[in-house]
Order: structure tokens, then C-alpha cells, then sequence
């Protein structure tokens, strides 16, 4: 009996204690709180750690001058000084350097390189014209002939422009391998121009397009007043042969033209 009661109080011991859970409690939340408040110190911006002291407390007696109405001010009159003086300063073009003037946008529409009088009643205009212009915009061209001021008398009315009655370009090179290539525009007049011999000039409208709205104006041949002569275009005619070629592959060579007429 006693070996029991012995043994029966050495299995049901005293309780462990409980005041460690108790006290750690306390202390774990107050370290969540100052982690959190120092987390959250580490995201404020660093601007506002500066701003917020001063703009907490303001100076009313401190003044506030208006110090960016006069640094624009200056800077509009700098500004406008330096604008004014590079004008004068511009230095005059030399007039022994070569400036190259195409008409049209970069791909260029038309580059005339020469024009002629083939007959009384037709003229022709040579050039370069680039190849993906003719491929995709469809340009065609009309020539006009505009006698000079004076070519009319006082009493009659005064000349008007006159237009071709035919105008058709061709493409003699095409199919050679460069970006642009040979255009021939050959313009027919039903009535001679510059019959009375007063002079004038064959204007050339190039169109970028089907549409006639936007083109541009080249003069290209001028006729001065007694420079025409009739009886060169009668027979017997000076030349047998004319031909008509571009400098895109250099100077003119008698054999060409003479296997072009053979073929």
C-alpha cells in the first residue's frame, strides 16, 4: 500500500509553470510594433524628411521674391538679342562653288540635264527621274510654251500661253540596274511657237501623280527674240541622224550610236 500511494505521488508531480508564456506575450508584440514603425520609417521619402521641419514651422516675417519672373525675363532677352544678332552674321554664298538644285522631293521627280528644238513644232526635254517614282506615283508631264511681254504689238491682245497638243515621255534606259534612269519628254504643237520670232520659253509641268494638283514648274528651254530660224528645219537638213542619250554612262561614243543605227 505504501509502494503505491509512494509511487502514485512521485507520477502525478506539481505543474510547470506558466509565467514564461505569460511574459513573453508582451514582449513579442511590442517588437512587431517596432519593427513595423521602423519599416515604415525606411519607405518615407527622403525629401519629405527634410521638407516637413521647415514647412512644419514658416517664417511669416520672411519675404518671397519673385525670383523665377526675373530669370525668365533675362533669359527672354538674352534669347532675343542672340536671335536677332546671327542674321547679320550670315556669310554671303561663294559664287565659284557648284550648289546642285533638284526639283522634287528626295527621289527626285525630274532632273533636267538639257532640251532642244527638233522641229517648227516640236521640242524635247532629257533628264533623270528616280525609278521607284515612275513605279509607284504614275507621274506624267504637259509642256506649255509663254511668249515673251513684249512679243504682242500695243494694239493686239496680248500673247497667251500655249499649250502642246501632244506630250508623251519615254523611258530609253530602263532596265539597266541603277535608282534612276533616262527620261525623254517630247512635246508636239499644232501652231509654231515663237513664229513671230519674238522670243519665249518652253515651260515643262511635271505631276507626281495622276491627280494635276500638285506639280512642278521647270523652264526649260528660252528662245531669244531673232534667235529662231526657220530654214534650218527645211531640207536640205543639216544632219541625217539625231541622237538623243544621257551622260549617266559618260561621254558620247561613236561606236554606240553607230550599233544602235545598225540595229
Amino acid at each position: 500500500m505504501r509502494s503505491e500511494a509512494a509511487g502514485g505521488g512521485i507520477a502525478a508531480g506539481p505543474p510547470a509553470p506558466a509565467l514564461l508564456c505569460s511574459d513573453l506575450k508582451p514582449f513579442l508584440a511590442a517588437l512587431t510594433v517596432l519593427t513595423l514603425l521602423a519599416a515604415a520609417w525606411q519607405l518615407r521619402p527622403y525629401h519629405s524628411l527634410l521638407a516637413a521641419p521647415f514647412s512644419l514651422c514658416p517664417d511669416p516675417a520672411a519675404p518671397s521674391p519673385p525670383r523665377s519672373l526675373a530669370v525668365s525675363g533675362k533669359a527672354s532677352s538674352s534669347s532675343s538679342n542672340a536671335s536677332s544678332s546671327p542674321k547679320e552674321e550670315r556669310p554671303k554664298p561663294d559664287p565659284n562653288r557648284r550648289e546642285f538644285r533638284a526639283v522634287g522631293s528626295a527621289a527626285a521627280l525630274f532632273v533636267q540635264m538639257g532640251a532642244y528644238r527638233g522641229g517648227p513644232y516640236t521640242f524635247a526635254v532629257v533628264g533623270l527621274a528616280s525609278k521607284p517614282v515612275h513605279v509607284y506615283g504614275k507621274p506624267w508631264f504637259r509642256c506649255e510654251w509663254v511668249p515673251n511681254a513684249g512679243a504682242a504689238n500695243a494694239s493686239a491682245s496680248p500673247a497667251r500661253p500655249m499649250r502642246a497638243a501632244n506630250t508623251y515621255h519615254m523611258l530609253p534606259d530602263w532596265g539597266y540596274g541603277r535608282v534612276y534612269t533616262v527620261v525623254v519628254v517630247n512635246c508636239t504643237f499644232s501652231a509654231a511657237p515663237n513664229a513671230d520670232n519674238a522670243g519665249g520659253r518652253l515651260v515643262l509641268n511635271a505631276y507626281y501623280g495622276p491627280s494635276p494638283a500638285r506639280y512642278e514648274r521647270i523652264e526649260a528651254l528660252e528662245e531669244a527674240p531673232g534667235s529662231y530660224d526657220e530654214a534650218a528645219f527645211r531640207p536640205p537638213h543639216r544632219y541625217d541622224y539625231l541622237y538623243c542619250g544621257s551622260s549617266l554612262y559618260g561621254d558620247l561614243s561613236a561606236a554606240r550610236v553607230r550599233e544602235w543605227m545598225a540595229y
